[in-house]
């Protein structure tokens, strides 16, 4: 008898482990869009220049082609009705690099979604790494412990996608020359702001080019200072996210 009843209390532990609290935000999933009409509209909801709306289209169509059900990774951790991931096992053992260093700083330390959903790999229009673009935009905040699914739906990551460049902006390489050429390199490592020559920073700015081309945005774009007012995340997820 005590065995039954120590399995069917270690199977509510469990539940409770990977459940969503009363009040948690969960993710909806349901028919997502991610269109360039969509990510513009979201960015003008958002109070976003028109600049910074420019950006995120051309982003979005390097790193997903508009999709936002995209991602890269390894299962388990990803939606199981998930149409396709482009296998990466290098996005997940950076997913989960990214989650234990946010854990060692106490963040999530109370959240209610298994681990594997921040580590599986990166995802959404913009393909940020789960745990790093939560922490770094909400960390402190009632928004937290957000589904890490989140990052699939274009109205939460883009609240993220703009805290990270608003980090970028601060660098000195920015300052050193503020143009989105200098933001667009340091998304695939800050490091690689000030070293735009080379030939692995180069060929980024290339896909950078075929984003504007496919946005029908002239690549002069590249040079042009990104306007300075804008929100930050809080408050683009408070405007857009399907938040409280």
């Amino acid at each position: 008898m005590w065995g039954g009843v120590l399995a069917a209390l270690a199977l509510v532990g469990f539940w409770r482990l990977v459940s969503p609290g009363p009040g948690t935000l969960e993710a909806d999933l349901s028919n997502l869009d991610g269109s360039p009409e969509e990510i513009r509209r979201l960015a003008y909801d958002a109070g976003l220049p028109d600049d910074w709306a420019d950006f995120l289209v051309a982003k979005a169509w390097v790193e997903s082609r508009w999709n936002p059900y995209s991602a890269r990774g390894l299962q388990p951790g990803a939606p199981v009705w998930l149409e396709k991931i482009n296998e990466g096992a290098n996005d997940a053992y950076s997913a989960a690099q990214a989650y234990d260093r946010q854990r060692q700083k106490g963040i999530f330390a109370s959240s209610p979604w298994p681990v594997e959903r921040y580590t599986f790999g990166s995802y959404g229009l913009w393909q940020l790494m789960p745990a790093n673009g939560l922490a770094s935009s909400f960390a402190g905040t009632q928004y937290e412990n957000l589904d890490p699914w989140s990052h699939f739906m274009p109205s939460r990551q883009m609240a993220m996608a703009v805290d990270y460049n608003l980090g970028l902006m601060k660098r000195g390489a920015y300052k050193a020359d503020p143009t989105w050429r200098t933001i667009y390199a340091g998304w695939s490592a800050p490091s690689n702001m000030d070293k735009q020559n080379t030939e692995k920073v180069q060929a980024a700015l290339e896909r950078f080019g075929k984003g504007l081309d496919a946005s029908g945005i002239p690549r002069s774009f590249m040079d042009r200072r990104p306007s300075d007012d804008v929100p930050g995340a809080v408050a683009i997820l408070q405007r857009i996210g399907d938040v409280p």
